[in-house]
C-alpha cells in the first residue's frame, strides 16, 4: 500500500469519525439515545483518537508497516 493511498483512506476515516462524534455533541436527539453514549465513548473517540496519531505519525507507521511485510 503507497503512503498516499493510506493517508488518503485514513483522513476519510477519520473524517467521517469526526462527522459522527460531532452530530452527538451538536445534535438534539442523538444525545437522548441509551446506546449512544458508551458508543461514544468507548468506540468513536477513541478511533477518532488513534486515526489522529496515525495520521501525525504517518512517516514511522509506513516504516513500521513495509518491514513487517518483508
Amino acid at each position: 500500500m503507497s503512503a498516499s493511498l493510506f493517508r488518503s483512506i485514513l483522513r476519510w476515516f477519520h473524517i467521517i469519525v469526526a462527522f459522527f462524534v460531532g452530530a452527538y455533541f451538536y445534535s438534539p436527539i442523538v444525545p437522548t439515545l441509551s446506546w449512544s453514549l458508551p458508543l461514544i465513548k468507548f468506540g468513536l473517540i477513541p478511533l477518532l483518537m488513534l486515526s489522529g496519531l496515525a495520521l501525525w505519525k504517518q512517516a514511522k507507521l509506513m516504516k513500521w508497516i513495509n518491514r513487517k511485510q518483508k
